[in-house]
Formats: structure tokens, C-alpha cells, sequence
């Protein structure tokens, strides 16, 4: 999805991705979603675990310029990152890939909670 650096079309494909992946996701939820992932960054024990959470900051940085009340601070955000996320295409790609084939099985939670689907029949 994203190669060398990132191009506005490409983060165009990566929101619409993310609303069909996610399509109850709201900028609250996001938020808190980035800070897991901010936590997982610092936890990680090697340089590659470390590019791994990264690239999940991406995703939900990317995530939220969906939302009017977090473009901004997205755009931002992503600005400051933006050489460092260049190094991290494959990483995102590859996660991408494993986060729609987890939600294609009906069993992407994070941290445990379901913060931005509905899953009512998992939970019956």
C-alpha cells in the first residue's frame, strides 16, 4: 500500500481500508487505539518489534484522518513521522494484510476489547 514515501492517494486507500475494516470506529476510539500502540512501542524488547508497533502508529495515525475532530492532529502527526514511516512500507503492508485477515475471521480485537465493531453474536 504504501511505498517509498507516502502519497496522498495512498493514504486515501488506506482510509477507505480502514472504513471497511472498521466502519463503527470512532475518533475516540482511535485515540485510544494510538495510545496502546504509542505503550507497545516503548515495550518492545528489539529494533524490529519496535518498526512492528511503529507501523501500527501509522495505521492508526492514517486511521484517523477519517475523522474531522482528529484530521489535524493526524496530518501532524504523520508530518513529523514521515521519514520514518518511509522505512516502515512493508511492515505497515504486512500488517494490513494480517489486521483484514483477522477481521475477516471475526476475531480482530485489540487489547481484548472490541472497540470499533459490534460483534454481539461472539459474545452470545
Amino acid at each position: 500500500m504504501v511505498t517509498g514515501e507516502i502519497k496522498e492517494m495512498n493514504i486515501e486507500k488506506m482510509i477507505k481500508w480502514h472504513e471497511r475494516m472498521f466502519p463503527q470506529a470512532t475518533y475516540k476510539s482511535q485515540i485510544k487505539h494510538l495510545i496502546q500502540e504509542l505503550k507497545e512501542v516503548l515495550e518492545a524488547q528489539t529494533v524490529a518489534e519496535a518498526a512492528e508497533e511503529f507501523a501500527d502508529v501509522a495505521i492508526v495515525l492514517i486511521s484517523l484522518k477519517r475523522f474531522e475532530e482528529s484530521k489535524y492532529f493526524a496530518d501532524e502527526m504523520l508530518k513529523s513521522f514521515d521519514s520514518y514511516i518511509q522505512k516502515l512500507d512493508k511492515f505497515i503492508e504486512r500488517k494490513m494484510i494480517k489486521i483484514a485477515y483477522r477481521v475477516g475471521q471475526g476475531a480482530y480485537f485489540w487489547n481484548g476489547e472490541d472497540y470499533d465493531r459490534v460483534r454481539t453474536s461472539l459474545l452470545s
